[in-house]
């Protein structure tokens, strides 16, 4: 019984020792999840911005293969301070995770929050999910930490909900316009609304000035931008660069600006790139024009009161939409910068919506006007406003006179026949049959061949020391034949594209690459914009760069999901230096693209000059003073002289082309041939199809019917699509292009292809005889030329074989030095575009304008 009682006594003694530890511990339980530790939960961290914020979109618009900006805000709570990263990961091709980190310090005593932009990728549209965007807070040890972020604890911030997706093929072509605007954005949203009056499908983003992205790379999937009432001191100087270098690179900004006109003159880089001198501000009483120039309004306007307008002068080369004569100014103007364009209009939009632009729904129109302007003229009156028909002016937006229904449309991935050489698409074929030998062989010699050899010497007892001999031999044999096969080092495949003036030894680029290392090894991978420099040893490491280089993202057809290695690596993405760190290879290829800006090595100067023969008006002729001379160092094959003869449209009558052509035969490919390095061209000479002696005239119907545009598209089309190559054009030169070739040339005239017009793709070997033949640009939207293609310019395009251009890839392991890769001389090409100013008047011509400006004011020719 003691012995019981005292068992009985420590039981009670235990129990009660338990219950006072576990309501000890249920305190500190509570206390932990009422009071979270500081490093977790007093960290917030909000994300802001996925992309480009619109209206149809809670998380902002992406478009697939571009870069995608977001917007992170931190802040700290109860602690003193806080030093780690915030990181978003994708996944490239192979399914490796790609990573882009900013550093993080915070300090409790500095207050407020801070604001931090990452940039990633947007994968194949197909499966993308909101997923792939969230980040991650990151401590000093590198491992993540719980954040507060909507209310709640996490390890990972994931939006609500995907991003929505901008497309670029024939039945989805989106295009983004941005406003920027502080106040109204200038009434962009018509441009969104209504039936589908033009060949893309607009869609609106607006964001405020502050938060416009801090490299240009963040604005790759916007078209146009909308800056009303801009002031410069509204954003940071960084994101003022970003915005400029994203028009250089080939976006279109606008810019209106009264009451402001004196900062946006204050602003030098800013001004640097105007169409206009800007001067004082003046008021404006009486209307004038504006209303049947700029909104396409004949009606009379009723003018509500003065309006506040700068006084600007146009600049040489700018085009002038409307000059008011009162107050003598040039009120909206347009002049090329870089690729892109800037368009400044000394009125506010919210002005000249207000005080000028009634609904158009007003305009009387002749039911009976049979003609396309007629026809044009009726939509506008039903379905358009002011606003839309302003934009569509000044953005040189084109009519859309699509079919209710295209039954089996083809969208054709130009990406495919561009990009498929340099991604060694015959080593899995070579690989396969040289492993089936390998396995035949060392069958038949490790069974028969050694059996039968040890038999004749009477060595069977050595049977197995032959077999280990053999397997021994085979394993060398099958290393050595592998690295035969995959090559010693990093080989690289690359195709370019260059745009330059005629003159100039500076130029814009894009480029993808295909890289190759023959064992398993991590690299850092760079594109340097003047690689002669670090050849030479005067740039030697990545800084900041208007470059971007990065991986190509897989891309899958919709029923087919992504295959990824089991074991993916990790590397980092760089954007701003154009830098990839620790890429992982596999003794396998990786698929890369970059956007370059630097010296050429060379140039190409030129002179395009129409004249008229004696036979009349239809008589036309390059004059003797034409020419083109190649000083790149390289032959220039298979050349073409693209060139209109008319506007995108008529800003006297506001007629737009519409996507079958401006006005019949208008647009021209004249073949060149080939021009080699260090020769001069006569155009007078080079141009003679039907074997005349040189300077013979070719009548212009001749002329538009045998080099007509669209039917060169053909052509091109037909070598794209099928195993052939082209015929050879009207005449005698020889134009056969590879696949490669015509889908450059492809997707260089993008803009002007009308897949109506090319209604037979059985005539390729595809099934459907009524079926219309589009073409899916995706990523390749860079390359279109169509708002290049000018009476006042024409487009030189000629391929360099076995040539990378001015573009290279550098490459490191480790801590070592930058080396340049050369690309393998068998599997690269260069494009070449280079822009002509033209003088002269063909037929058909509108009265030539001023020329613009070779180049933005802060790139120079060389000489």
């Amino acid at each position: 019984m003691r012995n019981l009682d005292l068992a009985g006594t420590m039981h009670a003694a235990g129990t009660g020792r338990r219950r006072r530890y576990r309501s000890a511990a249920a305190a500190l339980l509570a206390a932990g999840l009422l009071f979270p530790t500081a490093t977790d939960a007093r960290i917030h961290v909000d994300l802001v911005q996925i992309g480009i914020p619109t209206r149809d979109a809670r998380q902002g618009a992406v478009r697939p293969g571009t870069w995608t900006p977001i917007v992170v805000d931190v802040s700290l709570e109860g602690e003193t301070s806080f030093d780690g990263a915030l990181r978003v990961v994708q996944r490239d091709g192979d399914g490796d995770q790609i990573v882009d980190a900013v550093e993080v310090h915070l300090l409790e005593s500095a207050g407020g929050v801070q604001r931090y932009w990452l940039y990633t990728l947007t994968g194949d549209a197909s499966f993308s999910t909101q997923d792939d965007f969230g980040i991650e807070l990151l401590g000093a040890d590198g491992q993540a930490v719980e954040v507060v972020s909507a209310g709640e604890l996490t390890l990972r911030v994931v939006p609500e909900q995907p991003p929505m997706i901008l497309f670029d093929n024939r039945d989805r072509n989106h295009a983004l316009i941005l406003a920027i605007s502080v106040a109204s954005g200038g009434r962009v949203l018509d441009v969104a609304d209504g039936p589908g009056a033009f060949d893309r499908e607009f869609k609106v983003g607006h964001v405020a000035p502050s938060t416009v992205p801090n490299l240009w790379i963040g604005l790759e999937a916007v078209d146009y931008v909308v800056w009303d009432e801009a002031d410069p001191a509204d954003m940071s100087g960084k994101q003022l660069e970003a915005l400029l270098e994203w028009v250089r690179q080939g976006g279109t900004l606008l810019i209106a600006a009264s009451g402001t006109a004196g900062a946006v003159a204050g602003s030098a880089e800013l001004a640097a790139m105007l169409p206009v001198n800007v001067g004082d501000v003046v008021r404006m009483t009486e209307p004038g024009p504006i209303a049947r120039q700029l909104f396409g309004n004949d009606s009379p306007v009723a003018f509500k009161g003065a309006m506040s307008v700068a006084r600007c002068t146009a600049r040489p080369g700018a085009f002038v939409y409307y000059r008011d004569e009162k107050t003598r100014t040039d009120l909206i103007s347009r002049i090329r910068a870089g690729r892109g364009h800037v368009i400044y209009s000394g009125a506010s939009l919210v002005d000249l919506f207000t005080k000028f632009a009634p609904r158009i729904t007003d305009v009387e129109v002749d039911e009976a006007d049979p003609t396309e302007r007629g026809a044009r003229r009726r939509r506008t009156a039903i379905t358009d406003s002011s606003a839309r028909e302003f934009y569509r002016r000044l953005f040189w937006l084109k009519f859309y006179d699509k079919p209710e229904e295209v039954p089996n449309a083809y969208n054709h991935p130009l990406i495919d026949q561009i990009r498929g050489p340099v991604q060694f698409p015959e080593d899995a074929g070579l690989y396969l049959l040289i492993t089936m030998a390998f396995m035949g062989a060392y069958w038949a010699l490790a069974t028969f061949g050694s059996w039968a050899f040890l038999q004749r010497r009477g060595w069977q007892r050595h049977n197995w020391t032959a077999f280990t001999l053999i397997a021994v031999v085979a394993a060398f044999l099958g290393i050595s034949t592998v690295e035969a096969v995959q090559g010693f080092g990093i080989t690289v495949r690359q195709v370019s594209v260059v745009d330059a003036e005629a003159g100039a030894r500076f130029g814009h680029g894009a480029a993808f690459f295909g890289l190759k290392t023959a064992s398993h090894v991590d690299l850092d991978v760079w594109l340097p914009s003047d690689p002669q420099g670090v050849k030479a040893g005067f740039v030697q490491a990545p800084s900041a760069t208007t470059c971007f280089l990065r991986p190509v993202l897989g891309e899958h057809e919709l029923e087919q999901a992504p295959s990824y290695y089991t074991d993916p690596g990790r590397y980092e993405l760089r954007p701003a230096n154009a830098e990839l760190v620790g890429v992982p290879f596999r003794a396998t290829m990786k698929a890369l693209e970059g956007r370059w800006s630097g010296p050429l090595s060379g140039r190409v100067t030129a002179r395009v000059e129409f004249t008229r023969g004696r036979a009349g008006p239809t008589d036309i002729r390059f004059s003797p003073n034409s020419f083109v001379t190649n000083e790149l160092g390289v032959d220039l094959k298979k050349c073409y002289l693209l060139y209109a003869s008319r506007e995108l449209y008529d800003t006297r009558t506001g007629d737009t082309a519409s996507l079958r052509g401006r006005s019949g035969f208008a647009m021209w490919a004249i073949p060149l041939g080939d021009i080699k390095a260090s020769e001069t061209a006569l155009l007078s000479e080079r141009f003679d199809p039907d074997g005349k002696h040189p300077g013979d005239s070719l009548k212009a119907k001749e002329f538009l019917d045998a080099f007509v545009l669209s039917s060169e598209q053909v052509r091109w089309l037909e070598s794209a699509i099928s195993t052939f190559g082209t015929n050879s054009p009207a005449g005698q030169i020889d134009m056969r292009l590879t696949k490669q070739q015509s889908g450059l040339l492809l997707a260089s005239t993008t803009g002007d292809f009308d897949p109506e017009s090319h209604k037979s793709p059985s005539m390729y070997g595809l099934a459907y005889d009524s079926d219309s033949y589009g073409l899916r640009r995706g990523r390749l939207r860079c390359l279109d030329l169509r708002d290049h293609l000018r009476p006042d310019a024409a487009v030189l395009v000629g391929f360099a074989e076995g040539d990378g251009g001015p573009i290279r890839l550098a490459t490191r392991r480790g801590d070592r030095e930058y080396r340049l890769q050369e690309p393998e001389a068998s599997s690269c090409l260069t494009l070449y575009r280079i822009r002509i100013p033209v003088t002269g008047r063909p037929p058909g011509a509108a009265a030539p304008r001023p020329q613009e400006n070779a180049e933005s004011q802060d790139e120079g020719d060389g000489d």
